[in-house]
């Protein structure tokens, strides 16, 4: 018999230090009975805080003044700039996690027994894989988001990454998925409120508080709830909701032409409603637009959200976005160690946080750089 937690013990974060025991987790494949947990199962079981590690002054590179912007492409409440620059790196031998997951002796993405902590490992030989924060992996004993952007080398070997559930009520295995790994990864937490718990406040409670705005916020746009059987609470299954993917490839649809116009492009800067939402700048073209169809998805779907929103007074034009990416990488940074020579750099102000994690091996290289509004 698999005995899951029961709903009532995945709790948010903030009751988490009253309990003492959870009682027992799925049992071990094909056999009929559970067996006893151990103290060590028990800790390493608890839903937990990650962490924070010691941060430090920093500098964010400026770069900015080396982007062009694209002319904009509209859609509905929709407008995207397309960013185009020089390289930073090469790109070609770098793969996505959507690529690389599932992939027999390619990616890994494994429990441990810890809510907020997975161990992902890249078999690969010769090729790279990158990570995005937001990135979510769809099965395990809970479908999770990963909690920051991380290069996985060729034969990385095991490696820790913090993780935030989202989805509440299931410590089991969903239908025929495994409930020791995740096979898939097609989707990205969705709204800057969600993105900025899971890099900013990095707590539990408050992901699982923002999953539960955006499920609504998308359901009030659509006149539907996108809440879904096999898991009411799971963000994933959510965006899978068949008339919300269908209005979201008409926004990936109509700006289609600007890709691929902008073959060199770099990043995007999206504007819902008429006001600047959020910027992605990542080091390669190759690798932008290996992750385009991805990321416009997670745009499309934000717009979709906010569709009832309130229009600003006046809409931003390229000049705005200009001076919303300046002054961005101009706010005061802190870093911290994420493990080993990668770190994270982030700079948090009033009404903008920017977020980037760096190989300190590698000169400080980064991949990808998000900027959101607050």
């Amino acid at each position: 018999m698999k005995t899951s937690l029961p709903s009532s013990r995945c709790v948010r974060i903030a009751a988490v230090t009253l309990i003492s025991t959870i009682g027992l987790l799925l049992g071990a494949s094909g056999q009929n009975q559970a067996a006893p947990r151990t103290s060590q199962q028990e800790n390493t079981a608890r839903v937990r805080t990650p962490v924070k590690a010691k941060a430090q002054p920093a500098e964010l590179e400026k770069v900015s003044g080396k982007l062009t912007l694209s002319k904009p492409a509209i859609h509905a409440n929709l407008t995207v700039y397309l960013l185009e620059g020089g390289d930073r790196m090469d790109t070609t031998n770098v793969l996505t996690l959507d690529e690389a997951i599932g992939k027999p002796g390619v990616v890994d993405v494994k429990e441990t027994g810890s809510v907020n902590e997975l161990v992902v490992q890249n078999g690969e030989k010769a090729k790279s894989v990158f990570i995005m924060a937001g990135d979510i992996v769809k099965g395990g004993r809970q479908d999770r988001t990963l909690g920051t952007d991380l290069t996985l080398a060729p034969k990385s070997g095991k490696v820790p990454i913090a993780a935030f559930c989202v989805e509440q009520g299931r410590w089991s295995r969903r239908g025929s998925e495994d409930a020791a790994a995740f096979s898939s990864s097609k989707n990205t937490i969705v709204g800057n409120e969600g993105k900025l718990a899971v890099r900013a406040a990095k707590a539990q409670g408050e992901v699982w508080d923002k999953v539960g705005v955006a499920q609504s916020k998308i359901g009030g746009s659509l006149s539907k709830s996108v809440a879904q059987a096999a898991s009411p609470s799971s963000l994933q299954l959510s965006l899978e909701d068949v008339d919300l993917k269908k209005t979201a490839d008409s926004y990936a649809r109509a700006m289609k032409p600007v890709i691929d116009e902008n073959s060199r492009a770099i990043g995007y800067v999206a504007v819902i409603n008429g006001a600047v939402y959020s910027a992605e700048i990542f080091a390669g073209h190759d690798l932008f637009r290996r992750l385009w169809p991805k990321l416009i998805e997670t745009t499309a779907i934000e717009a979709i959200s906010e569709k009832k929103g309130k229009a600003a007074a006046k809409p931003a034009t390229a000049e705005d976005v200009k001076e919303f990416l300046s002054a961005a990488e101009a706010m005061p940074a802190t870093e911290e160690q994420i493990q080993g020579d990668f770190w994270s750099v982030s700079a948090i102000g009033k009404s903008a946080a920017v977020f980037q994690t760096v190989d300190k091996s590698s000169k400080g290289q980064w991949l990808r750089r998000s900027v959101l509004k607050k």
